[in-house]
C-alpha cells in the first residue's frame, strides 16, 4: 500500500496524465516516487522512454500524449502509439476534430477539453465516446491554478461534461497533468476539488480506476514499460 496518505480506494487509484522530463522537470523515478507517497497505486506516464525500475504495488503505464495537429499528423501519431501498444490519449480540439477523434483505432481519452473551442464536447461526441470506449479525462489543475472568470469557465465546462457522462455512461479519467511534484495532489484533495463542483464520490472513485478497462485487450502495463 501506499505510504503517505490513506488510499481511499479499494481498486486502482491512477494519475490519468504526467509528464516527467523532457516535457517537465523530473525523473520518472521521482515521479513514480511522488505519486506513491501521495496515495496513489498508478500513474500514467506521457512522452518519455520508461526506465527498468522495482515499482512494487504501483503501475507504470506509459503513455503519449499527442497535441493538436493536420488529422494526417495524428492519424500518424496515433497508429505509432497503437503499433506500441501504449495508452493513447489526444488533446482536444474543435468539436469536427474531436468527433472524429473519438473514432479513431487506438485512442483511448480525450484529454484537456479545457483548452478547446466552446461547444467542443456535445451529446453527439459522448454518444461516440460511449460507444467507442473512449475516455474524457478531467484535468484537475486548472482548478487550483486559475483564479476569477478562467475558473468558472472550467467548472461549468466540468458541470456539462458530467451532466453528458450521467446521460451517455461514456468513462471518465481524472489526471494532474503534472510537470512537477509541486503540481500534484493526492486522492483525497482531488477528491475534495472534484466534490465541490458537483462530482460524485463513488463515480470519482470509478474515473480513478478507468484506465485498466479502457486497455482491455492490450498487454499488462508492466509488460509494456518492460519493452519500452
Amino acid at each position: 500500500m501506499p505510504t503517505g496518505e490513506n488510499n481511499l480506494f479499494l481498486m486502482h487509484c491512477i494519475d490519468g496524465c504526467t509528464f516527467p522530463y523532457p516535457s517537465g522537470s523530473c525523473s520518472v523515478s521521482r515521479s513514480v516516487h511522488e505519486l506513491k507517497a501521495l496515495g496513489y497505486t498508478g500513474g500514467v506516464i506521457c512522452n518519455t522512454p520508461i526506465p527498468e525500475l522495482e515499482t512494487p504495488d504501483f503501475q507504470i503505464i506509459p503513455a503519449r500524449h499527442i497535441r493538436r495537429g493536420s488529422v494526417r499528423e495524428l492519424q500518424k501519431d496515433i497508429q505509432e502509439t497503437t503499433k506500441r501498444r501504449m495508452y493513447c490519449m489526444v488533446q482536444a480540439g474543435e468539436n469536427k476534430m474531436n468527433r472524429t477523434f473519438l473514432t479513431m483505432p487506438g485512442v483511448h481519452a480525450l484529454s484537456e477539453l479545457h483548452t478547446a473551442p466552446k461547444n467542443a464536447f456535445d451529446r453527439f461526441c459522448a454518444q461516440i465516446a460511449a460507444e467507442r470506449n473512449v475516455a474524457v479525462d478531467i484535468r484537475v489543475r486548472p482548478l487550483w491554478e486559475l483564479r476569477g472568470i478562467s475558473r468558472q469557465r472550467v467548472i461549468r465546462l466540468y458541470e456539462e461534461i458530467l451532466l453528458l457522462q450521467n446521460r451517455y455512461e461514456f468513462h471518465l479519467t481524472i489526471s494532474s497533468g503534472a510537470l512537477t511534484p509541486l503540481d500534484m495532489r493526492g486522492p483525497r484533495a482531488i477528491e475534495t476539488i472534484l466534490t465541490e463542483i458537483g462530482m460524485d464520490r463513488d463515480l470519482i472513485r470509478k474515473s480513478f480506476d478507468s484506465i485498466p478497462n479502457l486497455m482491455k485487450g492490450y498487454k499488462s502495463a508492466r509488460e509494456i514499460s518492460d519493452e519500452t
